[in-house]
């Protein structure tokens, strides 16, 4: 692989391991500002105590001066400020990264007034939102995140918020969705995306648990204040009461100095860190949509809105470099924002200056009818030749629409020559035609069954239909299961899912899946338990257990878990995967298995996967060995090891799917649940996309 293609791989990668250096950085940064509020806390402080001491000037007494300075300067209260303050701001700051990483980002949206978006939604402009999220979400090759909207902003707005692609939620502003257009729109929301595939929000979150740490001191010196300026003292304290009110207003007086200085600090270093990556994030957009046009269209409104990007929620300052816009009227080296004009003469150099007017009258987005299937004949016959048979077999089946043929085409040429990590430089970085390719999958879902996941049913009968098996004897067993512990309303949609869904081919199984996930979260405690009791029964009805059966189970219990049992994923132990060979071997020897035709080419994919490795790996699995049950144990390990060993693994697996120069449907559904397990959202593989 050249320099360049490995430059490339390591995109997605590198940027993960760079948020983590960031979140190092800020810890380091932290620290020092904690010791330069000690160097002045701790002075203050001696000299108060010496003050009051019996060498001191309280009362009617002459300070003794020399005796004072003695006094202040002990190893033992110095030591006891020391880990008083450090322990306050250290406290607060990872008692608020804690809290704010347990809710993930819906903890945030809704502390700025946000409030989820039903999927039943009627209204046209949320519709739109939602319909763009989803996209963006096919595209990016990770479930739909929940999506919140601030209905009481008027302004123009967007934020992404969680610690991890599978916690991450999307926030926009009601000013947004009515000012601006798809295009706009879509442009608004790859920006954001563009924050959760980097491993920005991580980062963010870290940033607002290191201002509330040094907030606690100035919040400790505004209570002293506002005590020793109310507060009435009763009478036995009567004769210092003076005295006790304005020590503790001066002391409140100091304190709220000293912390102001920290937080001061705290948000310069916020803005700096900000700034840079929002024209990152700005690029990624445009190179995501393809289109500087709906970006550049929304920033423009933003400054000719009368509201611009200002939030009114009360929180809007913590939070205020994770923003679209400017959320706070903070300017200069403060703001976390680069200026408006500069961010659109990035994106279009010949931008004349002036800024659009815009006024908040909803937009009702017409739909644009398009074919049915049916109305088409088969799906793959839309596509000229030469792309339908370079497809072949592979995962994803063959995409109608000569428009569309043509942009696969592009991408062929683009990325020829690539090696078996050509499908996972794509990580993190999904491409305008992954986007092209995810409207078109989620268009070529039966409008009955896109319209249906507005109820609360839908998802589970979703995920029960993709599991019915064609056999008879098989499917009765899980009729009947369905038919005794389902939900009435769940079990008769699933009768009405069952065949459209059965004729709709492979390649629309994973978006459904992912579609059905924002639907799934809706469900009550209880609904979820029953759900993944149901689905479990489903699966093992006939005995055996297929790579889509374990795909599905893994995929949807990976994001669904952590929101109804707060569980949250284990933190990276591995440092390094020598220690991790069985695991890995593990992993490549189902891979290449499910993949061969026999168990000569069984053997030779294996060898490619592990020729991808710098260590020796133990012998391939025997096949009587290997089940699902210890795969999913291997990669519960093998996800505990950080983005450096994530990518080597991840191609490993690819270049040992990639051996055999196909990718079949089963093949791309273990690509997707490994991924998906190592937190690295792999876009669809396009048809016709070269895979060694």
């Amino acid at each position: 692989m050249s320099k360049a293609a490995s430059r490339r791989t390591m995109d997605f990668f590198a940027q993960q391991t760079q948020a983590r250096r960031r979140t190092v950085f800020l810890g380091v940064l932290l620290a020092l500002v904690v010791a330069a509020i000690i160097l002045v806390v701790y002075p203050v402080f001696a000299f108060i105590v010496a003050w009051v001491g019996p060498y001191g000037g309280a009362g009617e007494r002459e300070p003794d001066w020399p005796k004072m300075w003695a006094m202040m300067w002990q190893w033992e209260m110095f030591l006891g400020v020391t880990l008083g303050t450090a322990l306050l701001i250290f406290g607060a700051a990872l008692f608020k990264i804690i809290q704010l990483a347990r809710g993930g980002g819906d903890r945030v949206a809704i502390a700025l007034g946000g409030r989820p978006v039903s999927p039943a939604t009627k209204d046209p402009n949320e519709r739109k939102l939602l319909n763009v999220v989803e996209e963006m979400a096919i595209a990016s090759g990770m479930a739909v995140p929940p999506v919140y909207l601030l209905e009481r902003e008027r302004s123009i707005n967007a934020f992404a918020a969680g610690t991890r692609p599978d916690n991450a939620v999307v926030g926009v502003t009601r000013g947004a969705i009515e000012a601006l257009n798809r295009d706009e729109l879509q442009g608004v929301i790859a920006h954001e995306f563009s924050h959760i595939l980097n491993g920005d929000m991580r980062v963010n979150i870290r940033l607002i648990g290191v201002v509330h740490g040094l907030t606690a001191i100035a919040l400790i010196g505004y209570g002293l204040l506002s005590s020793g300026s109310r507060r009435r003292y009763r009478s036995s304290w009567s004769g210092r009461s003076s005295r006790g009110r304005g020590g503790a207003v001066m002391i409140g007086l100091i304190l709220l100095a000293i912390g102001l200085i920290g937080v001061l600090l705290a948000r310069i270093v916020k803005a700096a860190v900000s700034r840079q990556r929002e024209y990152l994030a700005d690029a990624a957009a445009v190179q995501f949509t393809r289109n500087p046009g709906g970006l550049g269209g929304a920033l423009m409104k933003i400054g000719g809105l009368t509201a611009g990007s200002r939030l009114m929620a009360e929180r809007a300052e913590e939070a205020s470099h994770m923003y679209f816009g400017a959320g706070v009227g903070l300017s200069g080296f403060m703001s976390t924002h680069p200026p408006l004009t500069k961010r659109i003469l990035r994106i279009n150099p010949n931008w004349d200056g002036v800024f659009p007017r815009v006024t908040l009258a909803p937009q009702v987005e017409m739909a644009v009818p398009h074919e049915k299937a049916s109305d088409r004949g088969p799906l793959d016959a839309a596509l000229p030749k030469e792309v339908r048979e370079a497809a072949g077999p592979a995962a994803g089946g063959v995409l109608a629409g000569a428009a569309l043929g043509r942009q696969i085409q592009a991408a062929r040429t683009t990325t020829a020559g690539g090696s078996s990590a050509s499908m996972v430089e794509q990580a993190g970085k999904p491409a305008p035609e992954h986007l092209a390719y995810a409207k078109e999958l989620r268009e070529s879902i039966p409008k009955s069954i896109r319209e249906s996941l507005r109820e609360s049913g839908a998802g589970r009968a979703i995920i029960y239909a993709l599991l019915l098996k064609p056999e008879k004897e098989v499917r009765d067993i899980q009729v009947r299961r369905l038919k005794e512990h389902a939900e009435p309303a769940a079990y008769e949609m699933t009768a009405r899912f069952a065949k459209p869904i059965a004729q709709l081919g492979d390649r629309l199984r994973l978006p459904l899946v992912d579609l059905a996930i924002p639907v799934l979260r809706t469900l009550s405690p209880d609904q979820y338990q029953r759900f993944r009791e149901n689905m479990d029964a489903l699966i093992e009805a006939d005995k055996r257990v297929s790579v889509f059966e374990w795909m599905l189970r893994r995929v949807a219990l990976h994001h669904l878990e952590p929101h109804f049992t707060g569980r949250r994923r284990p933190r990276v132990r591995y440092f390094g995967i020598e220690q991790l060979g069985n695991e890995v071997a593990c992993l490549l020897s189902m891979a290449a298995y499910f993949g061969a035709r026999d168990g000569k080419q069984a053997r030779q994919m294996y060898e490619a996967g592990a020729a991808q490795l710098a260590q020796r790996l133990p012998e391939m699995w025997a096949w009587n060995d290997c089940n699902f049950e210890v795969l999913d144990t291997a990669l519960d390990k093998l996800a505990r090891t950080g983005p450096r060993d994530t990518q080597i693994l991840l191609e490993a697996c690819a270049a040992c799917i990639a051996a055999n120069e196909r990718v079949s449907t089963r093949e791309a559904e273990l690509l997707r649940a490994v991924s998906d397990a190592f937190g690295a959202p792999m876009p669809p593989l396009l048809p016709g996309q070269p895979i060694a």
